[in-house]
């Protein structure tokens, strides 16, 4: 899945140390869902759904999965549960986003997959737990 502007200009800051960016940590990843079926666009700064939200991450996520070679890449695990009165719709797309809170306006989104078909409907008597591993490879 590519990444979007935002994400690889956060990265390519994250490395310089420059700017204020926060790095997707266990106090600053979000995952995203929403209900939208828009194809990828990079430009896009927030999932494009009517209806989106997003979560912190659980304890302890993400976590760096290592033992990798060299070759393989480096391998990063996401992971949100979300309860019964959260995100209660159609989840066709999602994404990873760090904030200092929850509110759109503060997200720097990482990356948005558009799933087709999508992810299911979830009920308000449902807890979904969602993951993703993202893989940075050469």
């Amino acid at each position: 899945m590519p990444l979007q502007r935002t994400g690889r200009d956060n990265i390519a800051k994250l490395i310089t140390s420059t700017g204020s960016m926060r790095p997707w940590s266990a106090t600053g990843a979000y995952f995203l869902v929403g209900n939208s079926t828009v194809a990828h666009g990079s430009s896009s700064t927030w999932l494009l759904g009517a209806l989106s939200t997003m979560k912190a991450m659980n304890s302890g996520w993400p976590v760096y999965i290592s033992g990798l070679n060299t070759t393989s890449g480096i391998i990063y695990e996401f992971q949100a549960t979300f309860q019964t009165s959260e995100a209660a719709f159609a989840w066709a797309e999602w994404g990873i986003g760090n904030s200092t809170s929850t509110g759109d306006s503060n997200v720097s989104l990482l990356n948005r997959k558009q799933e087709d078909p999508s992810l299911g409907t979830k009920s308000t008597a449902a807890i979904w737990q969602v993951s993703s591993q993202i893989t940075f490879t050469t």
